[in-house]
C-alpha cells in the first residue's frame, strides 16, 4: 500500500499538469424523429362528412399493440365504431352507453348511459363538433353531451334514430331515423329544422356542397338541399339490399352506393353528384348483403363483400373511382365478412369475419394487394370501421377495444462498469471525483469488464453495440449479456459508447470519456 499511493499520485500529476485533452461528460442522447404535422383526427362515423372513410395521419406499420381493453368487464354489450378527437377515443356500446377513453394508454376518463336507459340494440356511431359529442340513445333521442365529462347539454324530442350516426355540418345535425324519416336538427338546441320523408330505413347521410345523400333499403339514392330539406334529385339503382344499407360515400363530385339487383348479385353505383346521373356501375362477385360503406382514396374505391357461391369466402375490392375498371381484390378463404376499410400512409386497413367464430385484422399495401404489410387475430369476428388517427389506429372485435401504433419510444441503455467518478486500480475500485478533477467519467488502471444495461418495453431490444473511440468493439444479440473485457494497453483518455437499437429502428445511446494505463 506504500508504493500503490505514490503511484497513484505521480499518474494524476502528470495528468493534471502536462495532457491536454477534450472534456466529456456522462449523456444520455435518443434519436427519435419529431413530427409537427397538424393532427387529422377521426370525428365522426367514416372519417368525415363526406364518408370517405381516408385519413392524411400517419399510420402503423405493424401490428405492434400500444393498449387494449376490454369493455365486457363492466359491459355485457358490445362496442360499436370507435371516432377519436383532440387525444380521445369515443364509442358506444349496444347497452346504450357511451364512452370516453384516453386515446393515448386506453385509460378511462368517463362513461354513462345515453339517457339513463339500458338497451341492447344500440349502433349509433358519435359524432363529435366543437366539443359537443352527438350520438343517438335507444330512446330515440339525439343527445349533446359535454365531450370532456359526458355532461347532457340538450336533447332532442323522439326522432327514432337509435341505430344511425348522426353528421355534423352548417351548424346542424343530420341523421336517418327507424321511422323512415330523414331529419335536420339544430346543433345549438336539438330543435327540429325539417325532415324528409324517405321510405324503408334510410342509411347515415353523407354531406357535400350545401347537399345531403341519402341511399334507403330499396335502392333510392336521394339528394336533398342541406338547408331546406328540398328534393333536389332521386335515381333508383337497383332495388334492393338485404339486411343493412351501406351509407354513401362522396368523391371528387360524384356519389357513390352499394345495393343488390337480385339476392345474389351485387352493384356498387357511381353517380353524379349534381343531377344523379348513372356515370358506371360494377357488377361484384360477393353478395350485396355484406358489402359495408365503400372507402375511397386516390382515385380508388375499396369495398369489401362475401362469396357464398364456389369457395366461400371474404373479398375486398379496388376499383378505378373514375371509371369503375377493376384493379384488385383480396380474397379471404371462408371468410364471411369484411369490414369497412380505414385508409391512411399508403395502406388499407380492415378486419375481417370468418365462418369458424374468429377474426384477422389485417394491413395492405393499398397499391399492391397481395403484400400484407402485418395482421394480427382480432380473436373473434370484426365487422366494424377502424378510426386511425396522430399515427394510431382504433379498432373492436365487439368486447376488446385495441390501439394499434408503431413504437416510437427507444429502448434505455446505460453504462453501469465503469461507474462515473471512479477509480479502478488493477480490479480495485476506489471512489474519486474525476469528473470535477479531471474533466473525465473515471480512471482506470489495467483491465475492466465493461458492462451495459440495456432493455425496451416496446417492440423490444434488436442489438447493442460498444464503441470504444468510435471502433466496434461488440456488437452483442438481443439475448447476451453485455459484457466486454477491455484489456487493451493503453496510456491515453478514450471515449466509451453504447447504441442500443430495438426492433422498430429506434436507437439510443450512452456515452463518456475516461483515461486508462496499462
Amino acid at each position: 500500500m506504500q508504493r500503490t499511493i505514490p503511484i497513484i499520485g505521480i499518474i494524476l500529476i502528470l495528468i493534471l499538469s502536462g495532457i491536454h485533452t477534450t472534456l466529456s461528460f456522462d449523456s444520455y442522447n435518443i434519436n427519435q424523429i419529431e413530427n409537427n404535422d397538424d393532427i387529422d383526427w377521426w370525428p365522426t362515423f367514416h372519417h368525415d362528412a363526406q364518408n370517405t372513410g381516408y385519413s392524411i395521419s400517419t399510420a402503423p406499420n405493424t401490428n405492434n399493440t400500444l393498449w387494449k381493453i376490454d369493455i365486457a368487464v363492466n359491459d355485457s354489450g358490445n362496442a360499436n365504431n370507435p371516432i377519436v378527437y383532440e387525444g380521445k377515443l369515443y364509442f358506444t356500446s349496444t347497452t346504450n352507453r357511451i364512452y370516453c377513453i384516453n386515446s393515448s394508454n386506453g385509460k378511462m376518463i368517463w362513461s354513462k348511459t345515453i339517457g339513463n336507459i339500458t338497451s341492447y340494440y344500440v349502433n349509433s356511431v358519435p359524432t363529435i363538433y366543437n366539443n359537443k359529442l352527438f350520438v343517438c340513445g335507444y330512446d330515440d333521442k339525439i343527445y349533446c353531451l359535454n365531450a370532456s365529462n359526458g355532461g347532457t347539454i340538450w336533447s332532442s324530442i323522439p326522432v327514432y334514430s337509435s341505430n344511425f350516426s348522426p353528421k355534423i355540418s352548417y351548424g346542424k345535425i343530420y341523421v336517418g331515423s327507424n321511422n323512415h324519416s330523414f331529419y335536420c336538427l339544430n346543433a345549438s338546441n336539438g330543435a327540429i329544422i325539417w325532415s324528409s320523408i324517405i321510405d324503408l330505413l334510410p342509411s347515415s347521410p353523407a354531406i357535400f356542397d350545401e347537399k345531403v345523400y341519402v341511399h334507403n333499403k330499396n335502392g333510392k339514392v336521394y339528394c336533398l338541399d342541406a338547408i331546406s330539406g328540398e328534393e333536389i334529385w332521386t335515381r333508383l339503382t337497383g332495388g334492393y339490399t338485404k339486411v343493412s344499407t351501406a351509407s354513401p360515400v362522396i368523391y371528387n363530385n360524384k356519389v357513390y352506393v352499394v345495393n343488390e339487383e337480385s339476392h345474389s348479385a351485387g352493384f356498387i353505383y357511381c353517380l353524379d353528384a349534381y343531377n344523379g346521373t348513372i356515370l358506371w356501375k360494377k357488377h361484384l362477385d360477393s353478395q350485396g348483403r355484406d358489402h359495408p360503406t365503400p372507402t375511397i382514396a386516390d382515385g380508388k374505391v375499396y369495398l369489401g363483400g362475401s362469396i357464398s357461391i364456389g369457395t366461400p369466402g371474404a373479398v375486398l375490392y379496388c376499383f378505378n373511382a373514375d371509371n369503375g375498371a377493376f384493379i384488385w381484390e383480396y380474397f379471404e378463404c371462408f371468410g364471411q365478412d369484411i369490414s369497412s376499410p380505414a385508409i391512411a400512409d399508403g395502406k388499407v386497413y380492415f378486419g375481417t369475419k370468418t365462418y369458424f367464430g374468429n377474426g384477422t385484422f389485417l394491413c395492405l399495401n393499398k397499391n399492391y394487394s397481395s403484400f400484407i404489410k402485418w395482421s394480427y387475430p382480432i380473436g373473434i369476428n370484426m365487422k366494424d370501421t377502424p378510426a386511425i388517427a396522430d399515427g394510431k389506429l382504433y379498432c373492436n372485435n365487439g368486447s376488446k377495444i385495441y390501439c394499434f401504433g408503431d413504437d416510437i419510444i427507444p429502448p434505455k441503455v446505460e453504462i453501469v462498469s465503469p461507474e462515473k467518478d471512479t477509480l479502478y486500480f488493477f480490479g480495485r475500485n476506489i471512489p474519486f471525483i474525476s469528473s470535477v478533477v479531471i474533466g473525465v467519467s473515471s480512471v482506470i488502471f489495467g483491465s475492466i469488464n465493461i458492462e451495459i444495461n440495456a432493455y425496451d418495453t416496446g417492440t423490444g431490444l434488436d442489438s447493442v453495440k460498444l464503441y470504444i473511440d468510435d471502433f466496434e468493439k461488440k456488437n452483442f444479440s438481443a439475448g447476451d449479456s453485455f459484457i466486454w473485457r477491455w484489456d487493451e494497453k493503453t496510456f491515453n483518455n478514450h471515449f466509451i459508447r453504447a447504441v442500443a437499437c430495438d426492433k422498430a429502428g429506434n436507437i439510443a445511446e450512452y456515452t463518456m470519456t475516461v483515461w486508462k494505463f496499462f
